[in-house]
C-alpha cells in the first residue's frame, strides 16, 4: 500500500473544475409508483455515482436506481416498501454504496442507544452494528473497492466525549477497530476522508493520499485487520444463477458437454478445493471430495482432515461421467450434478460441511446423468420469479426435500454395494447447520417450518420450533429486538396448521412465550 503526498493548493484545470450538466428522468415504465405518488424528500448518490436512491418521508419508502454511462434515464432496480421496514422507529435513509447497501438511520430516546441499520438492498432483514462500549455514532462513509467494499463508522462516548473508529465488513457486519488503519507513521490523526480507492489524511497540516490498491487490500484486511474479507454465500445469488443458466445451455444444447476431468482443482486466497474421481476397482468407483485451508500464521496449506465422498453410479454414463463445479466470491464451491446442485463450505470446527441443496434426488436412478442435470437445472431455475426474486440472494434451498432425504440412506443404489459405510453428504447435517443460525433462520426459517409441515415430520417440528423459541430469548437478552420478532414470527404463522396436529402442543408453546423480558429488553425498544 503505497503513500503519496499531494499539495493542498493544487491548481486545478479548467476541465477538472466544470463538468457538463444533465438532466435525468427517472423511467416510470412497468415499475411500482413511486413512493405511493408521496413526494420524494432526499435523494442519495453511491460514492463513485454509480447508484441513486430516493427516500420519500410521507411514505418511508426506498427506490434504487442504478447508473448506467450513456443512458440518459434512470430504470428501477428495487423497492425497500413501507411496510418492510415499519418496525424501525423514527426511520430515515442515511446513504448508500457503490455495492447496493443502504444505511437506514433510527432515532432512539436515549443518546447512547442511537443507532443505524446497515441493509442489503435485497435484504430486508434489520441488522444492527453494535459499538461496544455503546457511543453515539457521528459519521459513517463507504471506502474500499468495489468487491471488498467496508464501511467507516466515527462515534465519540456520551460521557468521556473520547472519539473512537471502527470500521466493518457489510457481508458478515463484523465490527473491527480502525485505529491502525487511520494512522500516520504510527501516529493517530483525526482529520481524514474516506473514498472507495483512497484514505486521504491531514498530518503537519499537509494532505497525504493512500491509495487502496484492489490487488493488496484485500491480503491488508486479512493479515492486519483480521477480516478474512469473504462475500457470505448467500449474497452469491447472481453469480450462481449465471453458472446454473450456462451449464444448462451447454447440456440442453448439441454440443457435448464431454467427460469430467478425473482431478479438478480450485484455489482461493483461504481455501484449495479438489474433486477426484476413484476407478482403481470396477466395483468401488466413487467422486471423493476434499480440501485445504491456508494457514496464514505458518504460511502454509492444511488439509481438511474429513472428505466427502459420492457413490459413481449416479454420475456414470456408460464410460464418462458428470459434473461441473465453480468456486464462488465465497471461496464456497457450487457443484452441479446429476442427483442436484451443492454448495459445501468449510465450517467453523475445520471440516467441510454441506451448505446448500436443491435437487429434484429420490434414491433412484432413473435417468441418465445428462438429463439428471438438466432436471435438476430446469427445477431451480423454473418460475424465476419466485426463486431467484432477488438479483443477489440465493433463493431457499430444496427443504421439502432435504427433509425427506435427513433419514434415509437413499444415496446407494444397487451399484453401490460396498459403500454403505462411506462419508456421504448429511442432510440432517444441513438442517441442523440453518437451525443454529439466526441470520439464516431471518432469510430462510418460514420456508423451513413450511416443509416440516408439508412432509408432516413432526418430531423437527417440535424441535425447530423449541430452537426458534430459544434463539429468539438470546436475542431479546443480546438488545436485538428485530431479530427476536423475526424468529418468533415464524413460530406464530405456524399456529394454524400446528393447532391441527396437536393443540397442547401450542398451549405449551404459547405459555412458554410468557417468558419474563431481560433487562435489555427497554433499551432494545
Amino acid at each position: 500500500m503505497s503513500k503519496i503526498l499531494r499539495r493542498s493548493g493544487t491548481k486545478l484545470s479548467k476541465e477538472d473544475t466544470y463538468s457538463e450538466q444533465v438532466t435525468i428522468d427517472v423511467g416510470d415504465d412497468n415499475v411500482p409508483v413511486s413512493h405511493n405518488k408521496k413526494i420524494i424528500t432526499s435523494i442519495f448518490c453511491s460514492p463513485n455515482g454509480s447508484y441513486v436512491v430516493t427516500w420519500s418521508e410521507d411514505d418511508k419508502s426506498v427506490f434504487g436506481y442504478p447508473v448506467i454511462k450513456g443512458q440518459d434515464e434512470l430504470k428501477f432496480d428495487y423497492l425497500i416498501s413501507s411496510s418492510e421496514i415499519k418496525h424501525l422507529p423514527n426511520c430515515k435513509l442515511y446513504g448508500v454504496s457503490d455495492n447496493k447497501h443502504v444505511i437506514l438511520m433510527t432515532e432512539r430516546q436515549v443518546p447512547y442507544n442511537f443507532g443505524r441499520f446497515l441493509k442489503h438492498l435485497i435484504d430486508i432483514q434489520p441488522c444492527k452494528i453494535e459499538i461496544v462500549p455503546p457511543a453515539i455514532i457521528d459519521k459513517l462513509e463507504f471506502f474500499g473497492p468495489h468487491k471488498s467494499e467496508r464501511f467507516l463508522i466515527k462515534g465519540h462516548y456520551a460521557k468521556s466525549l473520547k472519539v473512537t473508529y471502527k470500521m466493518a465488513n457489510p457481508y458478515t457486519l463484523k465490527v473491527y477497530s480502525a485505529i491502525n488503519l487511520l494512522k500516520h507513521d504510527g501516529n493517530e490523526i483525526e482529520v481524514f476522508t474516506v473514498h472507495p480507492d483512497h484514505i486521504i489524511r491531514v498530518w503537519n497540516n499537509r494532505l497525504f493520499v493512500q491509495e487502496l490498491m484492489e490487488s493488496e487490500w484485500p491480503e491488508y484486511l486479512k493479515s492486519v485487520i483480521d477480516d478474512n474479507d469473504q462475500i457470505t454465500t448467500l449474497f452469491c445469488g447472481e453469480s450462481v444463477k449465471k453458472t446454473l443458466e450456462d451449464t444448462l445451455k451447454i447440456y440442453k444444447s448439441d454440443h457435448d458437454p464431454g467427460s469430467t476431468s478425473k482431478k479438478k482443482t480450485f484455489t482461493g486466497h483461504s481455501f484449495i478445493w479438489n474433486v477426484i474421481f476413484h476407478d482403481r476397482f470396477e466395483t468401488r468407483k466413487n467422486f471423493v471430495l476434499k480440501a485445504q485451508k491456508f494457514d496464514h500464521e505458518e504460511n502454509s496449506w492444511d488439509p481438511v482432515e474429513k472428505s466427502v465422498e459420492f457413490p459413481s453410479s449416479h454420475f456414470l454414463g456408460d464410460s464418462t461421467y458428470f459434473m461441473e463445479c465453480n468456486l464462488l466470491e465465497s471461496e464456497d464451491l457450487l457443484m452441479i450434478t446429476p442427483i442436484g446442485v451443492f454448495i459445501w463450505t468449510i465450517k467453523s470446527d475445520g471440516e467441510i460441511g454441506l451448505l446448500y441443496y436443491w435437487g429434484l434426488y429420490d434414491g433412484t436412478r432413473s435417468k441418465t446423468p445428462q438429463e439428471g442435470i438438466i432436471n435438476n437445472l430446469e427445477s431451480i431455475l423454473k418460475d424465476d420469479q419466485l426463486k431467484f426474486s432477488n438479483k443477489k440472494l440465493l433463493p431457499s434451498p430444496h427443504f421439502n426435500r432435504i427433509v425427506k432425504m435427513r433419514k434415509r440412506s437413499t444415496w446407494f443404489t444397487e451399484h453401490d454395494k460396498g459403500w454403505g459405510t462411506m462419508n456421504a453428504p448429511n442432510f440432517q447435517d444441513l438442517l441442523d447447520y440453518y437451525m443454529n443460525d439466526v441470520l439464516l433462520l431471518e432469510l430462510y426459517g418460514d420456508d423451513l417450518m413450511r416443509a416440516l409441515l408439508q412432509e408432516c415430520d413432526d418430531e423437527f417440528v417440535e424441535t425447530f420450533f423449541k430452537r426458534c423459541l430459544i434463539l429468539s430469548e438470546f436475542q431479546i437478552e443480546d438488545g436485538n429486538i428485530s431479530s427476536s420478532i423475526k424468529l418468533v414470527n415464524i413460530i406464530f404463522s405456524s399456529f394454524p396448521q400446528l393447532s391441527e396436529k396437536s393443540f397442547t402442543f401450542v398451549i405449551r408453546s404459547l405459555a412458554h412465550l410468557a417468558f419474563i423480558p431481560s433487562h435489555n429488553f427497554k433499551d432494545s425498544l
